[in-house]
């Protein structure tokens, strides 16, 4: 039987494009018979739409398996280039053959690969006693909260990393930027002008980008922007200033349409803002220090109450260090940090500055899965200390870097489907190893997949970075 929303579990052939997993899809979770847990990866499901930032901006392509059951390693994404015109001038009255006018397709190799993450607890944890007590149902309300997050985030900044990608790329204020080091709120260069609006418009008209209908703003064309929430306070300082109009999503005449984490639009463009769009301590450095000793999931976080409210972390008899100590690198020195600072501990830095300029020398990777952001909440000069708003979260061997930098703001204007597509060989998947320590007390839920997001027609967007005002209280606690 098929499957269907009264019927979800209907069984399928893997095998069988006419039945399943599917050659195109709109989801990761295509056929969710064809799933180890289904009724958890529903759950994964409903959180990933609820919260995802990128859900609606990237197309999912499902591949076929091969003919003996494997996973396959790659797949090949095709389309076919619009016809162009043959037929302009007359022909004869009676002319009875015609030249053919021609096409061809485009195609593109993208490689899988596997992706994943954990969540580890206590038996005696709330989630775990949940789990033991009621069995694959006690997994749900994980799968909503800790797992459900994870996935969202993580398929999010994959989103976000691979639009960063593509090719059509400039920076505001090109007389003044042209990487990511000359980018500076501070002086006043590459900050975001509206008349990136038009120049964008224009460009993606010239494309023949279907969305992009109407240069002027004034038809029917309509552009998606995905930025940053201080690239948005400028946009609306900006139109404030010229006696323009912007439109808040509330004041659409069908707010119900919004797509998620849409706060408004100017000129007949979208705007799309979340926090996770921010290339944190990416541009100029102001100062970079090494960590003096290897650092613990658990360490880093202050031993008082954060904003003289919560208390994070566990206390130092537990064995954590409440602070992280630095030793210098010749780039600034530890009163360079300040108090609601937004700094970043990372393993791994540029050797040299990128070519493509979106990088500075020694600086930070925004690709780095395994960087941290932090706000720091206290700075013990005497020591040469830093603590933190929470703890790591990872462990960060000696000589890891932790950086105060220049944010940068990307803001991705899309016009067409097809811009990122995320090709997929196996969907994601819920893992519950069992315990397998002394006293079977310590439970790892996991996650993974098979696929790749990757640019495949970048034609139909622009990215543009540029600088923006910090928040004054450092940022929250939540990805």
């Amino acid at each position: 039987m098929p499957t269907s929303l009264t019927n979800p579990f209907g069984l399928t052939n893997a095998l069988d494009a006419s039945t399943g997993p599917g050659a195109y899809s709109d989801n990761m979770w295509y056929k969710w018979e064809s799933l180890k847990n289904p009724a958890i990866q529903m759950a994964l499901q409903e959180r990933y739409r609820t919260n995802s930032l990128y859900r609606a901006l990237v197309a999912t392509t499902v591949v076929m398996r091969n003919g003996n059951g494997s996973i396959p390693e790659s797949m090949t994404v095709k389309g076919v280039f619009d016809m162009e015109p043959g037929g302009i001038e007359p022909i004869g009255m009676r002319q009875i053959w015609l030249k053919s006018n021609y096409t061809d397709a485009f195609s593109q190799s993208i490689r899988f690969q596997h992706y994943g993450d954990k969540v580890t607890a206590h038996k005696y944890d709330s989630a775990v006693q949940a789990y033991l007590y009621r069995g694959q149902a006690g997994l749900i309300p994980m799968a909503r909260t800790m797992l459900g997050q994870s996935v969202t985030i993580n398929l999010d900044i994959q989103s976000r990393n691979a639009y960063l990608a593509g090719p059509r790329v400039h920076f505001s204020d090109p007389t003044n930027v042209a990487n990511f080091g000359q980018i500076s709120q501070a002086t006043n260069k590459g900050v975001y002008n509206l008349v990136e609006n038009r120049d964008i418009w224009m460009d993606l008209t010239y494309e023949d980008v279907p969305m992009a209908s109407s240069p002027l703003g004034n038809s029917v064309g309509t552009l998606l922007c995905v930025t940053t929430p201080s690239v948005i306070r400028e946009i609306i300082e900006q139109v404030r200033a010229i006696g323009g109009q912007w439109i808040d999503v509330v004041k659409y005449a069908n707010p119900e349409m919004a797509l998620r984490y849409e706060v408004g639009s100017f000129d007949n463009v979208r705007f799309i803002a979340a926090r996770r769009n921010v290339l944190w301590n990416c541009g100029t450095i102001v100062v970079q220090m090494a960590t003096a000793e290897a650092y613990n999931a658990a360490d880093g976080a202050t031993d008082q109450l954060v904003d003289g409210v919560y208390q994070v972390g566990q206390p130092v008899s537990s064995g954590v260090k409440n602070y992280i100590e630095l030793s210098g690198l010749g780039t600034g020195v530890i009163t360079d940090f300040k108090v609601n600072d937004m700094v970043t501990i990372h393993t791994r830095r540029f050797a040299q500055a990128p070519a493509d300029g979106k990088g500075v020398l020694n600086g930070v990777d925004y690709r780095e899965g395994t960087a941290k952001l932090r706000r720091i909440v206290e700075v013990d000069v005497a020591n040469s200390r830093i603590k933190l708003d929470k703890p790591l979260f990872y462990e960060f061997p000696q000589g890891s870097f932790v950086t105060k930098a220049e944010h940068i703001h990307p803001s991705t204007y899309i016009a067409g489907p097809e811009g990122v597509i995320n090709a997929v060989a196996e969907p994601i998947n819920f893992v519950e190893p069992s315990a397998i320590d002394d006293l079977q007390a310590i439970w790892r839920f996991a996650w993974d997949g098979y696929y790749q997001q990757q640019v495949f027609r970048p034609e139909v967007f622009r990215t543009m970075f540029s600088a923006g005002r910090s928040p004054r209280w450092g940022v929250g606690v939540n990805p």
